[in-house]
């Protein structure tokens, strides 16, 4: 049973309704903008929302509208975005407690910093020193074998050998060269890589602590604000 306006509805629930039976009913706006009740809501209704009434009138529930589609997409992405936010923040509150825990003041980064450059420097030094001695001997090798045959102190034969026996070494000591070489550019990448580390670990030292320093300095405002009000 249904009527096109809920004031009718009500009065006769009122007057004919059992005193002994309460059932709650359905209210929905049909096509034509109408409230309409009844006992269940039609198909074609109950997706836009509807209320539930007692018989004398009173709001006892309300159902709103079934959501589309496109909303329903959208609270998923809201939804997996905040699962998102939360991991990233569980992430960088980590790395926070790792980083304190790795150093106690701006001035312990400092000293670590120092220590393993000062280690990175001492081995640059001894390469860089490798890598001239090594560069000294190429020369001298390479002029005693420009010499070979301005100075004929030996025959042919052992010319020859001895000049094979020199382009060996000589070869060799490019390849010693050359490891050295690329060991000691590694070397300076690395301590590149130790200072801007070091650089970031400063900055973010720094903004952990001043957030830390607000964050004190807001509770203890919070605390003392309800004292300063009775006084």
């Amino acid at each position: 049973m249904q009527f096109p306006q809920v004031t009718h509805f009500v009065l006769l629930l009122y007057f004919f309704a059992p005193l002994s039976h309460v059932q709650a009913y359905q209210c929905w706006t049909d096509e034509n903008g109408n409230t309409a009740c009844g006992d269940v809501v039609p198909p074609q209704h109950s997706q836009k929302g509807f209320k539930e009434v007692n018989p004398q009138g009173a709001l006892v529930d309300q159902v709103g509208r079934a959501k589309t589609p496109e909303e329903i997409a959208a609270e998923k992405r809201v939804a997996q975005q905040k699962i998102k936010d939360e991991e990233e923040q569980k992430k960088r509150e980590g790395e926070e407690q790792k980083l304190l825990m790795q150093f106690s003041s701006e001035n312990d980064i400092a000293v670590q910093r120092d220590q393993q450059l000062t280690t990175i420097d001492t081995g640059i030094a001894i390469t860089e020193s490798q890598i001239n001695s090594l560069r000294k001997n190429l020369t001298d090798m390479e002029k005693t074998l420009d010499e070979m045959d301005v100075h004929k102190i030996l025959n042919k034969q052992q010319r020859e050998t001895q000049r094979a026996r020199t382009s060996e070494n000589i070869e060799a000591i490019k390849h010693n060269m050359k490891y050295l070489q690329e060991n000691l550019d590694s070397k300076h990448k690395e301590r590149d890589k130790v200072e801007k580390e070091f650089a970031e670990y400063l900055v973010r030292y720094k903004d952990i602590m001043s957030r830390r320093r607000k964050t004190t300095s807001e509770g203890e405002t919070a605390a003392a604000s309800p004292s300063t009000e009775g006084n």
